[in-house]
């Protein structure tokens, strides 16, 4: 059995702010999934250094990306996709947002899909990526084990 693990992120939603938006999709996930209302990444919350303190599981102060601007790493750790990739799990990135892709080093990911929200919509591109990401996991072709 390939099981599938999908990491959804809300960039600047706090986990108070999901609980009560109301969805019944939030409801449903919620039952379905695993999560933690009380995770945290970093401080204070700036979108790139709290997804990279995600993925790699250390602080700004190690892997150097203090802003929503890259920093290259002085001394490299591997982040999540390194680690599944070397375990043969294929992983697959879809985003809206272009600095993102700095979180995944190239080679790692079987797909990396970036949608462009400001030109498009988010709305538009938010339904994009989920047809997207269906129709990837659906896919016989592409054994995905873990999507971001």
């Amino acid at each position: 059995m390939n099981r599938k693990v999908i990491l959804i992120s809300i960039d600047g939603m706090r986990p108070d702010g999901f609980l009560k938006c109301g969805n019944p999709f939030a409801q449903e996930l919620l039952k379905l999934g695993s999560y933690a209302l009380d995770a945290q990444t970093v401080f204070p919350s700036v979108t790139l250094p709290c997804h990279m303190s995600l993925f790699h599981s250390v602080d700004p102060s190690r892997h150097g990306t203090t802003t929503n601007t890259y920093a290259p790493q002085v001394r490299p750790v591997k982040g999540l996709f390194e680690v599944l990739h070397e375990r043969k799990k294929w992983c697959a990135m879809y985003y809206s947002w272009h600095e993102l892709r700095d979180v995944a080093r190239p080679g790692s990911l079987i797909v990396s899909s970036f949608h462009r929200g400001k030109i498009l919509g988010y709305d538009m591109v938010t339904r994009n990526i989920m047809e997207e990401v269906i129709r990837d996991l659906n896919n016989p072709d592409y054994p995905i084990s873990f999507a971001f």
